[in-house]
């Protein structure tokens, strides 16, 4: 009978140890996907879309107009107009990232502006055109923003589930037992963060083509897994020695 409870101690130990490596590693990767720019890629193009940024890789032979400072400026300024008179070092830079709603109004802005410099005409057509990619740009943003926020709610969650199994398992307790509901916390905080990807996902218009889910998004999914498989593991998992009779 020693030795079955010995095998079950350990067992629920292992168990313990595990919850706490799951909802450890779901904190690390909800943080870390809000600073990505890889919820949205193509390998057709060289701009990536994070919830709340772009990013553009200078070296893919798709970005034409090249990754120097004013490009820089002008795609992700607060205010265009403060550019106005300014002188740039034109050094050559091999990756550009911005806040996406600035990127929305300037790479419109900017295209337009091309457009007469090369004797074109911003006819009604061609700004109703732009009008509408830019909603739809801002739309996309709008999305990341909200997806975001409820993600880091899960981020938060993630961070209390830790702690409470952390005290759990090594045998220290808070004020009202409330490690107890470490598992609880954990199955939230996952809640949390698949429901802000599923927030992403249908806020969000339909993307360019091309463009599909890239790594960030497939993080923040394996994070929600992690922490509810995390409340599972810290619930069957109670580091108790089983009673010997």
């Amino acid at each position: 009978m020693l030795d079955d409870s010995n095998d079950i101690k350990h067992r629920n130990h292992t168990m313990a140890w595990a919850s706490l490596t799951c909802i450890t590693l779901a904190l690390i990767l909800s943080i870390l996907v809000q600073f990505t720019n890889s919820w949205q890629t193509s390998e057709y193009d060289a701009v990536s879309y994070g919830l709340d940024s772009v990013a553009i890789d200078c070296s893919d032979p798709q970005w034409l107009w090249g990754c120097d400072d004013e490009v820089h400026a002008i795609l992700f300024t607060d205010d265009w107009d403060d550019l106005e008179g300014e002188e740039f070092d034109m050094s050559e830079k091999k990756y550009l990232r911005g806040p996406h709603d600035n990127y929305c109004v300037n790479y419109i802005r900017m295209m337009l502006n091309w457009e007469l410099a090369w004797g074109g005409s911003n006819s009604n057509e061609n700004l109703e055109a732009a009008e509408h990619w830019e909603e739809k740009c801002l739309n996309s943003n709008k999305a990341g923003e909200t997806g975001g926020i409820v993600i880091w709610m899960g981020a938060i969650s993630a961070l209390f589930g830790t702690t409470f199994i952390l005290i759990s398992n090594i045998d220290k307790t808070l004020p009202s037992n409330a490690e107890r509901y470490g598992h609880f916390i954990a199955w939230v905080s996952g809640g949390f963060i698949l429901l802000g990807c599923l927030t992403w996902v249908l806020m969000r218009p339909e993307p360019p083509i091309g463009y599909d889910f890239g790594m960030s998004f497939y993080m923040a999914i394996i994070a929600g897994v992690l922490a509810i498989c995390a409340g599972f593991l810290s619930m069957f998992g109670k580091n108790k020695i089983p009673n010997e009779d």
